[in-house]
């Protein structure tokens, strides 16, 4: 069975609940009813299973921000994080992006090295537990 990556197709929450829960440490689940207000998201299925995601926002003009890269633990390390990444850059040209964010861990320096994004400082404040 071959991957097949869609752009902002309809999708469930419990499907993206799965996906994250089985891919994010201390996932609690959630509504994601807030993606009809994204730029837009990139869905991985590996035949009816959701299997990888990235969601990518936008200021509405200038600036789109790449955010929750999410590859099913049994799929990683096989590309289909670079190729989410890879088709988001992608997209945000046709769509006239000048600049695109990402905000990452440490240990993921290297895979976002290795999509093109130089490393530069930025900031967060955590403000809801």
């Amino acid at each position: 069975m071959k991957l097949e990556y869609k752009i902002s197709p309809g999708i469930d929450n419990e499907s993206l609940n799965r996906l994250f829960y089985s891919s994010w440490e201390n996932f609690n689940h959630r509504s994601f009813k807030y993606l009809k207000t994204s730029l837009f998201y990139i869905c991985c299925y590996y035949g009816n299973e959701l299997i990888g995601f990235a969601n990518t926002v936008t200021d509405g003009y200038l600036h789109a921000f790449v955010l929750d890269v999410t590859v099913n633990p049994s799929f990683r390390r096989k590309g289909i994080g670079t190729a989410l990444v890879q088709k988001a850059i992608l997209e945000c040209k046709t769509k006239e992006i000048e600049w695109i964010h990402v905000d990452y861990e440490a240990h993921l320096e290297g895979f976002y090295s290795k999509c093109g994004f130089k490393n530069t400082k930025s900031g967060i404040i955590k403000i809801k537990n």
